[in-house]
């Protein structure tokens, strides 16, 4: 250690000295001058730069110095100058200040200029050197680098014969993209150049006659380069994009195959060849263009061989084995794709291990130029799989999506047919573990973000056409990523790796549509990463939960999941009945015992026997509008152990909807379950099975896999979930044992099974409804911890789970008669407010946990609130109300959002000490500087105002006459005010204005103060009816309805009527939104009473505007909204017909000038909506309408009165029932919903 110490001294004074000696030193164009400089230059360079030795203040002194040492024309001082540059910049790491960086840049670029060929390289490496990092800061010699005339550009011409200067020039490219801080310190047109070098390099080197060794150390430096350019300019090379993916995808493969590197000139964005993959059959491999002589080639094969598998890093004596059932479980595809693998193997081999050559002419030392090259073109590969990557997360996808077909199969070759090389190529064959991380990273991003794209996917393989929807594609290429997914998660064994393949795994999970495809995908999933949650790396384990929590967040939720979660029966690893498939055994075998079942490896079993389940229970709960139908499913035999299940027993009976005992054992099963092999539902079977039968079901194309019920899934939730027991294992403490002490899993892994457990209670809490108990103590566990970050997990479990048991409470009819009862629920909350939940309220120590926590106790629900004692009830209040004074943004919006719920609840709403406390803290919060608090605050304010409204209207009196108007003038002028905020606040704050002048009683509006309020009001709703976001304007509209619904603001004559009139009739005939013109056509048909319309002219001109508006329905700009026409139209019709019934004697010549041009118009809409079935014009409201013209006759005056009359009488004309039609109507559906209704949270 002290000869080390004395060296290192020594060499620390040899530079010190050399440093002074070089800042004194006078050039001299003498020999003694030039020797001196040699020397002192000599002695710098044979430092050992191993430690620090020079600080910045002598480096930034030497920078400057050594520019001005020597002219340009003494290349060999030129030379050793540059060497010093070098050392300082790679082996010291000093930078360069502001002061020394102009000077050494242009003094190398001046070198580079004037200095020989053979100086080149090492003038280049200084060059490349100084420019990492440092391109922001050189903004004005870019033109002189890559202008052009620029120096780098020149050289990285074709013409250049030297090898090393255009390595060195690349090089230098790279080092001047890397680093950029933002998108003007290289203009548009630089960072062009920049990319069309790259991909001429990319697209030139392969061909080119150079070392292996340096045509590696070039692609590597064009890929990063490209990579630089597009992280940190975000330039998309959209012009150059066909050409760098060609390139790119040529060289994924670099070095692997041992066939020439063919890189094609493009590449195009559909399934077409476009070019032809001859044209570059001059391609050489890395291996070839050295041309290693004979003698020079190592002879044996094995060696080599062992030499590659040491390089992959996979030992196979260590990869678990797979028992018998396992093998005849894997799907028929994946051993369709290992019986193609072994006629590839020997393409796939890299090109070095084909090197043969005798035992005694492999030297060590040739032997490391192998392995040197070996690691060169796995890193071009490494290179090559970041560059998609960066490029892929930095194009848009519509653009990458048309690229798949180049890098992701869409079916596996039959036979021994040779494979397209994809991505899957490298990621099942490359032998560098980091090259199939890459590729398994870049694979994750072409996924990631293409869930619109892939929706419209399909499974209709069994459909022979001469032409393949590109729906079937999608769906070939969706199977076709799982079988090849599945296949490299059996093969790898690289930890990292594992967990990319896995994440993988779980973007595409998170945008396959499923309910679109035949069951069996998902189940084959869970399958194999089963095997993975117990892994010894945390990290694996992680990736295993986010791939399960994946599964259990598929929307809409789907049967075949909720076969994967429920209980396993029995343990894993415990044999099982034998089961003939053939012969369709009952429910309960011959000794009486039941066939147990093994939902996550056993799901497809399980999934078919759900089919006959669909008929009745599938149907009778989907959305309006949506018909789910399910498939069929060939039987999956398999599972732990070594003998074959099939689902049978209680769950299997229950599941279909039949007990073993209702049905003959030989006819229970057979009836109700497809053979093995059968094809999908609705398909013509007879010439492929003679014995199936036909199921009952028909399947609409492309909707295969059945979405669940709850009325279904509640049938066989019996026991606790396999996940749910795997996820509050690794949250909770572990015991201790022989071989390990008590203690927690790793942070991550719990904090991924509570996002599992948050997943499965939002989607799937029918499966695991009979385990609250555990979850209630798992949710006492996580807000006990000491840990803030399992405590905020922890309240988002509770959330969820507070969700789904309010929605059990609140829609009993759709949980069914398993939903968990009102008492349970009280009892639940009763253990919260008990526990450590109040206390996280009142602790301001981590103020997320504080705001989720608060999320929570908005979730109780009126009915469970008023079932609280009266000190449970006070204690809630009191703690929201105080959170809403809080410094914390989250906690107080997440605070004044709890109010507006509570102020809804019909126990509360009716209490006015309540109403105005929670009154007053909505009027403190909007004064926030936070929009998101304005935002909830607004919220919150409209529900109060909702509450008064429904207090009113219910005929509280004592109510209204307690409220004060003090507080309702705040209110109002608040809400005015918000109105004029944001569009984020407005949206609710002209809801409250309107719910405000609706409520507003007579006492209040004989008040001067309220006059002038309302006239702000008014304007301030006009202002957002004709400008504004959309949902701002719907709302307006709304809110004016809403102030038509008070009598006692219909004021003839009031100057804010014309104004509100106007605006209304211009936005239902010239919006492009229906949605706000919806609303102001149903504002129209609010008014009862004639003097809202103001004159007759008024009157007439609305009427004109509401049939000019029926025309335009029809001009659709925008396919979006298709979907509420039909509902325009009849609101149209409906305030038309609410107009109609207020029509005076005075009004009907102004009106027949406008039913004279426009009543046809009117009667043909009017027609369409009689044929159809129209919940607001209804038979009624027509007889209503007729009766109300009949006497209008009686009254007329003139002949332009009766024919006035006449137009009015056919437009509400009734439509005449045919003799065959029935007379009751109870077996007619129920009509949707009109669109107008608005949901506003």
């Amino acid at each position: 250690m002290a000869e080390a110490g004395d060296f290192l001294r020594e060499d620390r004074q040899k530079f010190q000295s050399c440093c002074q000696r070089l800042l004194n030193y006078r050039y001299q164009d003498e020999e003694t001058s030039k020797t001196n400089l040699h020397l002192i230059l000599d002695e710098l360079n044979s430092v050992e730069y191993i430690t620090n030795i020079i600080n910045d203040h002598t480096a930034s002194q030497l920078y400057r110095r050594l520019p001005n040492l020597a002219p340009l024309h003494d290349e060999r001082l030129i030379v050793k100058i540059c060497q010093v540059i070098l050392n300082l910049r790679t082996k010291q790491q000093i930078l360069l200040d502001a002061s020394s960086l102009p000077g050494v840049v242009e003094f190398l670029i001046k070198a580079v200029q004037r200095c020989p060929s053979w100086c080149l390289v090492d003038i280049l490496l200084a060059l490349s050197a100084t420019l990492y990092g440092n391109s922001n800061r050189i903004s004005e010699f870019h033109e002189s680098l890559i202008g052009n005339d620029g120096i780098l550009k020149q050289l990285t011409n074709e013409e250049v014969l030297d090898e090393d200067v255009l390595s060195g020039a690349v090089f230098c490219l790279e080092n001047l993209t890397a680093g950029l801080q933002n998108h003007d310190v290289l203009n548009e047109e630089n960072g062009k150049t920049c990319f069309e070098i790259f991909i001429r390099m990319l697209h030139f080197v392969p061909v080119a006659k150079m070392d292996a060794s340096i045509q590696c150390k070039i692609l590597i430096a064009s890929l990063r380069g490209i990579q630089n350019l597009l992280l940190t300019t975000k330039l998309v090379p959209t012009d150059y994009l066909g050409r760098l993916l060609a390139a790119i995808r040529a060289h994924m493969f670099y070095g692997l195959s041992g066939q020439p590197v063919n890189v094609p000139p493009t590449l195009y964005a559909t399934p077409q060849i476009h070019y032809d993959l001859q044209a570059t059959k001059g391609a050489e491999s890395p291996a070839k263009t050295q041309s290693m002589s004979k003698d020079e080639l190592p002879e044996n094969p094995a060696k080599s061989s062992r030499r590659g598998k040491k390089k992959r890093g996979v030992k196979p004596e260590k990869v678990k084995p797979l028992n018998e059932t396992e093998v005849r479980d894997r799907d028929d595809s994946l051993q369709s794709h290992s019986s193609s693998e072994t006629s590839q193997e020997s393409a796939f081999h890299p090109s070095w291990i084909k090197i043969s050559s005798s035992e005694s002419e492999y030297s060590d030392t040739e032997g490391g130029r192998v392995a040197k090259l070996r690691s060169c073109c796995a890193k071009v590969r490494q290179s090559a799989f970041g560059c998609l990557h960066t490029i892929v997360r930095n194009v848009d996808k519509r653009i990458i999506f048309g690229y798949w077909s180049a890098f992701i199969p869409d079916s596996a070759g039959p036979g021994n047919t040779p494979q397209l090389q994809t991505l899957f190529t490298a990621i099942l064959k490359d032998p560098s573990p980091k090259c199939r991380m890459g590729a398994s990273a870049a694979l994750t991003a072409l996924i990631d973000g293409t869930k619109p794209f892939l929706a419209a996917a399909e499974d209709n393989h069994d459909v022979r056409t001469a032409f393949v929807p590109f729906s079937v594609i999608l769906g070939s290429m969706i199977k076709e990523l799982h079988r090849c997914l599945l296949l490299a998660l059996i093969a790898e064994n690289f930890p990292l790796t594992l967990t990319q393949l896995i994440k993988c795994l779980s973007t595409l999970v998170s945008n396959v549509p499923y309910h679109r495809l035949q069951p069996g995908l998902l189940g084959r999933i869970v399958k194999q990463i089963r095997h993975f949650l117990n892994h010894k790396d945390p990290n694996v384990r992680v990736a295993c939960l986010t791939c399960i929590g994946s599964i259990v967040d598929i929307h809409p939720p789907l049967l075949e999941v909720c076969h994967i979660i429920q209980p396993a029966h029995p343990p894993l690893g415990v044999k099982m009945h034998h089961v003939e498939d053939t012969k369709h055994k009952p429910a309960s075998l011959d000794n009486g015992t039941m066939v147990p079942v093994d939902s996550g490896f056993n799901s497809l079993t399980n999934l078919s026997l759900a089919e006959s389940v669909q008929a009745t229970d599938i149907s009778s709960c989907q959305p309006a509008g949506e018909k789910q139908t399910g498939a069929s499913t060939s039987q999956f035999v398999g599972g732990q152990g070594n003998s074959e299940r099939v689902t049978t027993g209680p769950a299997a009976s229950q599941l279909a909807g039949h007990s073993a005992s209702e049905k003959p054992a030989d006819q229970s099963t057979a009836e109700r379950l497809p053979a093995s092999g059968s094809h999908p539902v609705g398909q013509n079977q007879s010439s492929h099975s003679s014995t199936s039968s036909t199921p009952a079901l028909a399947v609409s194309p492309g909707t295969q896999t059945p979405v669940f019920s709850d009325q279904t899934l509640q049938r066989h939730a019996k026991e606790i979930s396999w996940v749910l027991k795997m996820c509050t294992k690794n949250i909770m403490q572990q015991p201790a044992d022989s071989q390990r002490t008590a203690g927690f899993e790793p942070i991550p892994v719990r904090l991924e099974s509570l996002q599992v457990v948050a997943n499965l209670t939002k989607g799937y809490f029918p499966v695991i409804r009979n385990s609250l108990a555990l979850l209630q103590e798992l949710i006492q566990v996580c807000l006990e911890d000491k840990d803030p970050i399992i405590k905020l997990h922890g309240t988002k479990v509770l959330d969820e789970l507070s969700q789904v048991l309010r929605n059990d409470i609140q829609k009993p009819e759709v949980a069914g008669p398993d939903a968990v009862s009102l008492e349970k629920v009280l009892e639940f909350w009763l253990c919260q407010l008990n526990g450590p939940l109040p206390g996280i309220l009142q602790t301001v120590t981590y103020n997320p946990v504080r705001a989720n926590a608060c999320d929570c106790i908005a979730n109780i629900g009126s009915e469970v609130f008023s079932c609280l004692p009266m000190d449970k009830r006070i204690l809630c209040l009191t703690l929201v109300l105080g959170l809403t004074s809080d410094d914390d943004k989250l906690v107080k919006s997440a605070s004044i959002r709890t109010v507006g719920v509570y102020v809804l609840y019909p126990c509360l709403r009716e209490d006015v000490s309540f109403v105005a406390d929670a009154a007053n803290s909505v009027i403190m919060t909007m004064a926030d500087s936070s929009i998101n608090v304005r935002m909830k605050a607004a919220w919150s304010m409209a529900n109060l105002c909702d509450a008064l409204i429904l207090n009113k209207e219910s005929g509280d009196a004592e109510f209204v006459a307690d409220f004060s108007d003090m507080l309702l003038l705040k209110l109002l002028t608040t809400s005015t005010q918000s109105a004029q905020d944001s569009d984020k606040v407005k949206s609710n704050a002209v809801r409250a204005v309107g719910n405000l002048l609706r409520y507003l009683p007579q006492r209040s509006l004989a008040k001067p103060v309220f006059v002038s309020a309302i006239e702000d009001c008014i304007k301030t709703l006009v202002k957002n009816i004709t400008s504004g976001t959309m949902k701002v304007r719907w709302n307006a509209c709304y809110a004016i309805g809403n102030m038509f619904h008070n009598t006692l603001l219909y004021l003839e004559g009031a100057p804010w009527m014309t104004n509100v009139l106007d605006a209304l009739s211009t936005v239902v005939k010239d919006c492009k939104n229906f949605k706000v013109r919806i609303n102001a056509a149903l504002a129209l048909s609010v008014p009862s009473d004639r003097v809202v319309f103001g004159s007759a002219k008024q009157f007439a001109a609305l009427w004109n505007s509401l049939i000019v508006a029926l025309s335009s329905s029809e001009n659709i700009t925008d396919f979006a909204e298709f979907r509420y026409q039909d509902n325009l139209t009849e609101q149209i019709c409906m305030a038309l017909l609410n107009m109609l019934l207020l029509v005076r004697v005075d009004d009907l010549s102004d009106l027949l000038m406008v039913l004279q041009e426009q009543v046809f118009v009117l009667l043909a809409h009017m027609a369409k909506i009689r044929v159809g079935k129209s919940i607001l014009v209804t038979e009624s409201l027509l007889k209503k309408c007729q009766c109300y013209v009949e006497v209008l006759a009686n009254t007329a005056e003139c002949p332009d009165h009766h024919t006035a009359i006449r137009h009015l009488h056919d437009i509400c004309i009734i439509k005449e029932k045919p003799l065959n039609e029935e007379l009751g109507e109870e077996d007619e559906k129920k009509p949707l919903q009109s669109g107008f209704q608005q949901i506003y949270d």
